[in-house]
């Protein structure tokens, strides 16, 4: 085989691949709707989470999420938010807590975005950790159910708006002191008792947790939506960004490398 048709089939190659990638990053989405421990629905410290958050591309049926996919990624029962005719959440969907206070979003509006914890807003350790507790159902005196299902969910929207440097509800508005908050003080407790080292920027997707930046433009030039924490797989060891697509992945890899193998054959007839 010649150089010239070696580079040939590099860059045919190269261009199939980049082809199906380049769809699986545009199939990148995510709606977010209220449910039952919603703040915006309760009001008991503002306009925050939890939220129910469905991820995937709608525009092809293929793509329904489902709950073995949320499983997959650490998700439990009690994190898993089944469809919604009361919400408006049509397909399963995981819990999730927003990062930032003065930022907002339309429920029930597909948005694009992605995955990081170093992009702005950095992803704190402590939040990172607290999130991790929550999604996998281990989060000390959280009631996931129940009459103080709400109360519990704006005081950890709380405590992760505090460790990442935005100001609580209850002490912007003189409510009380974020110091008594109980998640806040959990996660003091959980490194070394020190809320300057809980706040110290997380790095490679430590507890398997990083940060969904929305936007209303696929290529994230559009108008900036309020960013959601997401769990991107099940180990909690850092780095990745396995996040539930249904399948899409897989689907658009194996057509660029069947493309690529018949492209193949033919050249070789």
């Amino acid at each position: 085989m010649t150089k010239r048709f070696k580079g040939f089939m590099t860059g045919a190659a190269l261009a199939i691949l980049s082809t199906g990638l380049a769809a699986t990053a545009s199939a990148d989405t995510v709606t977010l709707y209220l449910n039952g421990n919603s703040d915006y629905i309760s009001q008991l410290h503002g306009y925050g989470g939890e939220f129910t958050a469905v991820t995937g591309d709608y525009s092809t049926s293929s793509n329904t999420q489902t709950v073995a996919n949320l499983e997959a990624l650490g998700y439990v029962a009690n994190t898993i938010t089944a469809a919604s005719t009361t919400y408006g959440n049509t397909e399963a969907g995981f819990d999730t807590f927003c990062l930032q206070e003065n930022v907002s979003f339309h429920t029930g509006t597909q948005y694009y975005y992605s995955t990081s914890d170093t992009l702005p807003p950095a992803l704190t350790v402590g939040a990172a950790w607290l999130y991790d507790e929550f999604a996998t159902g281990k989060l000390s005196g959280f009631a996931y159910t129940g009459g103080s299902a709400a109360t519990d969910a704006a005081d950890l929207q709380d405590a992760i708006w505090y460790l990442q440097g935005e100001t609580p509800y209850n002490q912007y508005y003189g409510n009380g002191t974020i110091t008594t908050d109980p998640y806040l003080i959990l996660a003091e407790d959980e490194f070394g008792n020190s809320l300057t080292k809980a706040e110290a920027a997380d790095s490679l997707g430590g507890y398997g947790v990083e940060v969904m930046n929305l936007n209303t433009q696929s290529n994230g030039k559009g108008t900036a939506i309020q960013d959601q924490l997401i769990l991107t797989g099940p180990s909690h060891s850092g780095g990745g960004t396995s996040v539930p697509d249904g399948g899409a992945t897989l689907c658009f890899l194996g057509s660029a490398f069947a493309g690529l193998a018949f492209l193949r054959r033919k050249l070789f007839a």
